[in-house]
Parts: C-alpha cells; sequence; structure tokens
C-alpha cells in the first residue's frame, strides 16, 4: 500500500513540474525599430559621379540616398552609410532582388574620393579649383 501511494505522489509531482504550475510566461513584447539618424551633411558632402578607372562604368550616390548605376552588371538602388571614420565611411548599397533588397557592402575614402566595392575603385573628380 505504502508502496502505491509513493509511486502515485512522485507521478502527481512528476506531472505537476512538467507542466509548470499552470502558468505561462507572456511572450516578449517585440522591441521597437530604433531609427538612427541620417547623416545628410555626409551624404550631401560625397554625393556624385563615380566613375571607374577606365570611365565605362559610373555609380551615381545622391543625397537623397538613392543611387543609379551605368554600365554595371548589378543596378543599386539604394545607399546609406553605416559608419564613420576619419577618413574613411563604411556604406551600404542596396539592390533589388527576387524576395527582398540584396545589400552589399562599401568604403568610401572621404580624402581621395574613392569608392571601394568589392576590389573595384570608382573615383569622383575633384571640382577644379577657381
Amino acid at each position: 500500500m505504502k508502496k502505491a501511494f509513493y509511486s502515485f505522489a512522485a507521478a502527481a509531482l512528476l506531472a505537476l513540474s512538467a507542466c509548470g504550475g499552470g502558468k505561462t510566461p507572456a511572450a516578449p513584447q517585440p522591441a521597437e525599430a530604433e531609427s538612427e539618424p541620417i547623416d545628410t551633411a555626409f551624404m550631401k558632402a560625397n554625393a556624385g559621379d563615380y566613375k571607374s578607372f577606365d570611365g565605362s562604368k559610373v555609380i551615381t550616390l545622391n543625397a537623397d540616398g538613392t543611387a543609379k548605376t551605368k554600365n554595371m552588371a548589378k543596378e543599386y538602388d539604394h545607399w546609406e552609410l553605416v559608419q564613420k571614420g576619419e577618413g574613411i565611411a563604411a556604406l551600404s548599397l542596396q539592390r533589388p532582388g527576387i524576395d527582398a533588397p540584396v545589400t552589399e557592402d562599401a568604403m568610401l575614402d572621404t580624402k581621395e574620393s574613392a569608392l571601394t566595392i568589392k576590389s573595384e575603385t570608382f573615383r569622383r573628380e575633384k571640382p577644379a579649383k577657381k
């Protein structure tokens, strides 16, 4: 009789511990998307046409964050600043994909006005000094 009672009590305790006391944890609230401020001065200062060495390929970065390409295999349509350092900045270039936009990394040398995408460098012409 005692064995049956102890085995019943052990089974009851196991069932209670498996259920977790009947309390279900509350679902975590989704974090609101944090919007980072856009450095418009940086975008205006570095907007322009960046040409390849032979001048056949051109990437145009506009101050509003849009981009256009000429004679390139990939059609970039958006760019944004990821991280800015002294003399160099990390950029993100986006192009349309099948399901979602495809993002590629790029480096911008602000002193030399050179944009590097996958080991190909594009340079912006500096305005002539008067």
